[in-house]
């Protein structure tokens, strides 16, 4: 019997119709010249004829000791015809209405007596592209390990003819596998120096002055979440990143959250709702091995940025949001790898709390105000049956407290922005995307030679 881990079970004991515990992935493919109108047709009968299902694929929930949501069950078969879906947008086919149709998708729940996991073929689109929509629980699915997956069953090569399903994967792992086991041993090893590592962290928060949960402002993202949600998706260069990175010695991803920085203070000021102090964002850092020879469970910390939206200056935030990320990761260099990552639940307690089943949403105490997350995505070609990946959004969860989301992904040469929003709480999101753009050339204008 394959009992489910503790911290997946949580997701599952915190699902309620207003709070889907999956994340997802929406792709865009330009089909091969010559595919004919027939290739999406052809690539979903294609799809539905690779029968040959991973276990991981194959589990869903169970009842054990009397209790639900405690094991794993794996089916010995599954109907892919359920699983695999195609949709054809039945109006004008622009980039508005797939979104719309993926907001509906992701306001859905996954049905807990089937897999754990559903792919959407959607054609329709007038730019003649079609999209691949792909949504997992996040207690079945490791997110950074979703996107390799996919990643996986793509080809470097236009003229190979291999189709194979996410699901195909030999190599695709369970989550449990990969990080349960090693997420136990890391709670129990950081235990037994329970002294020592508040010491640490004691002194490496004095020294550094990275932002605490203590300070963060209230905001109208810090508040309970109803069921539909809007999504947002958008491309930028890489180029237009790269060039501001250069001109200040930071990173992409400091340019990514001064990016978003920009965006949310016109959003905020539009809506005469711009707190006093600067919004807090939980930022991922990796803590894996440069050389990229670490690669089971997850090394992945929390860094709390000061993302300066207190400041009108363009040039003035960047710089702070800069000194903000590099001392959020000094803090997190003095520590071992399994120090910083409870020292990072310990930060995000109050979020936990609020998964708790029958717990008051923990609101008032949000630890953050946004999530922005960077998941590498491919830096080279690929292709399905020929058709070009073009863009890839990765779409992650909103909870009771944290009613937006920002998720990053690449595609050799663009930066593509997945958001995800309580469609209730953060009205007009597509707004958003505009803002970014104004944002960016804020920044670009700031930082010219």
């Amino acid at each position: 019997m394959e009992l489910i881990a503790p911290l997946d079970s949580l997701f599952l004991l915190a699902e309620a119709r207003t709070k889907p515990m999956h994340f997802a992935t929406l792709q865009l493919f330009e089909p091969p010249i010559g595919g004919g109108p027939d290739f999406v047709a052809d690539l979903h009968r294609r799809l539905l004829a690779d029968t040959e299902v991973h276990r991981t694929f194959r589990k869903h929930p169970a009842r054990a000791f009397l209790a639900d949501k405690v094991r794993w069950e794996t089916a010995p078969e599954i109907e892919l015809a359920y699983h695999v879906r195609r949709r054809t947008l039945p109006g004008a086919g622009d980039h508005r209405e797939l979104l719309e149709l993926i907001s509906d998708l992701q306001s859905a729940l996954l049905d807990r007596a089937r897999p754990l996991w559903r792919v959407y073929i959607i054609d329709g689109l007038r730019d003649g592209r079609f999209a691949v929509y792909t949504k997992w629980h996040h207690a079945a699915f490791d997110g950074i390990s979703a996107q390799r997956n996919i990643i996986r069953n793509l080809n470097v090569d236009p003229a190979c003819p291999d189709v194979r399903g996410w699901w195909h994967s030999r190599s695709q792992r369970a989550k449990h596998d990969m990080d349960g086991i090693g997420l136990r041993r890391g709670l129990a090893t950081a235990l037994r120096f329970t002294p020592g590592l508040t010491g640490q962290i004691s002194k490496a928060l004095w020294q550094s002055g990275v932002p605490t949960p203590f300070d963060t402002p209230s905001s109208m993202f810090n508040v309970p979440v109803h069921t539909a949600r809007h999504c947002a998706a958008r491309s930028w260069p890489l180029d237009r990143m790269t060039s501001i990175r250069k001109a200040t010695g930071s990173t992409v991803n400091d340019v990514l959250i001064a990016m978003i920085s920009g965006a949310l203070r016109r959003y905020l000021l539009g809506r005469d709702a711009l707190p006093d102090r600067p919004l807090i964002a939980m930022v991922p850092v990796s803590l894996r091995a440069g050389d990229g020879g670490d690669t089971g469970g997850n090394r992945v910390a929390a860094a709390l940025c000061d993302i300066a939206t207190d400041v009108a200056d363009p040039a003035v935030r960047m710089d702070r949001v800069i000194t903000s990320m590099r001392n959020a990761k000094a803090v997190h260099s003095a520590l071992s790898p399994v120090q910083s990552m409870a020292f990072s639940a310990l930060m995000l307690s109050p979020i936990a709390l609020t998964l708790l089943p029958l717990s008051a949403p923990a609101v008032a105490t949000a630890p953050v105000n946004i999530v922005i997350s960077n998941v590498p995505g491919p830096s080279e070609p690929l292709y399905w049956n020929g058709a070009r990946l073009a863009a890839n959004y990765p779409m992650s969860i909103v909870l009771d407290g944290l009613a937006l989301n920002f998720t990053i992904s690449s595609t050799m040469d663009t930066i593509d922005f997945g958001i995800v929003g309580c469609r209730d709480a953060v009205p007009e999101l597509d707004g958003l995307l505009d803002h970014l753009e104004i944002s960016l050339i804020e920044l670009e204008s700031a930082t010219a030679g």
